[in-house]
């Protein structure tokens, strides 16, 4: 298949070629595929160590074990959250994760909702989820809306200093209204959301879908 993938991509000639001298063809498509396989293995070994440098001091058995874990300021992008989200998924213990000031945005936090999701269904408690200033924009929003709705005991959400929109609003206002109809019976009091891109309009879309219970600000105080 590398054979094909390389005589198809790097040698469009190789059919007439190989027609004239079949065992240099064979020879020179070989020695191609090394090379491809080798640059693939050093990006990923460049790629890895990277990762492991931004993850310097947190084992897996931490990602999979702590009650809290203390992940921000580490530049972790999308990549690493997909990286990390299937150790958070087997962590039963986690109650609390500040994970902002980082680079990561809304793939990113789709893979940490997903692995939270999942851990949850099995168990977890998580109770706090900060992630104030990252590059979370609505589709974030949406992931940490649907997290809410099946994580009963997450009561805090740190979402300010994104980039969420009146998009990424309107799908939180959406899962305080179902808190306040009972709809869904989590255990969500505090929601940051200062310092985005939220219009005025959508604003007050959340603060008016907010029960009593939930308290929405868009200042920290």
């Amino acid at each position: 298949a590398i054979l094909a993938q390389v005589s198809r991509s790097a040698f469009p000639l190789a059919p007439a070629l190989a027609a004239r001298r079949p065992l240099a063809t064979a020879r020179l498509l070989a020695a191609a595929a090394v090379a491809a396989s080798r640059f693939a293995m050093a990006t990923a070994v460049t790629a890895c160590a990277a990762f492991s440098s931004r993850l310097s001091g947190v084992t897996e058995k931490q990602l999979m074990d702590s009650g809290t874990l203390f992940l921000k300021s580490r530049s972790l992008n999308d990549d690493d959250c997909a990286a990390i989200a299937p150790f958070l998924a087997k962590n039963r213990n986690l109650r609390e994760i500040y994970i902002g000031y980082n680079s990561f945005g809304d793939e990113g936090a789709r893979h940490l909702c997903n692995g939270f999701s999942q851990a949850v269904a099995e168990g977890q408690r998580l109770h706090l989820l900060g992630c104030r200033r990252n590059r979370l924009g609505d589709g974030a929003a949406k992931a940490v809306a649907d997290l809410i709705r099946v994580a009963p005991d997450l009561d805090e959400v740190g979402l300010d200093e994104n980039e969420i929109g009146d998009e990424g609003a309107k799908a939180l206002a959406e899962v305080l209204s179902e808190i306040g109809a009972g709809a869904v019976a989590p255990a969500l009091r505090r929601l940051y959301l200062g310092e985005n891109a939220i219009t005025e309009e959508g604003k007050a879309l959340v603060l008016k879908a907010a029960p009593p219970s939930v308290g929405v600000s868009f200042r920290r105080g």
